[in-house]
């Protein structure tokens, strides 16, 4: 089965039929929120929010968006 990053992680239905979707998280975005939680978590906390310093919060940001992508690729490579 392919992963395709714009597909939702968790999608969000009006009803229990699961036809109606409304939205939520695509999995890229679901995969570089766990990452930056993780990035986060084993860092001191941030001084500049703002910055593209290893503590900023820029850098992580992206970062995570490379994690994603990462875990997205290798997801698709067949085993």
């Amino acid at each position: 089965m392919k992963t395709i990053p714009t597909d939702l992680a968790h999608p969000v239905t009006m009803d229990n039929s699961h036809t109606d979707i409304i939205g939520g998280l695509t999995k890229r975005e679901y995969f570089a929120g766990l990452a930056m939680q993780g990035l986060i978590s084993a860092q001191a906390p941030f001084s500049d929010i703002g910055s593209d310093t290893m503590l900023g919060g820029k850098f992580v940001a992206e970062q995570s968006l490379i994690y994603a992508d990462a875990l997205i690729a290798q997801l698709n490579t067949p085993a």
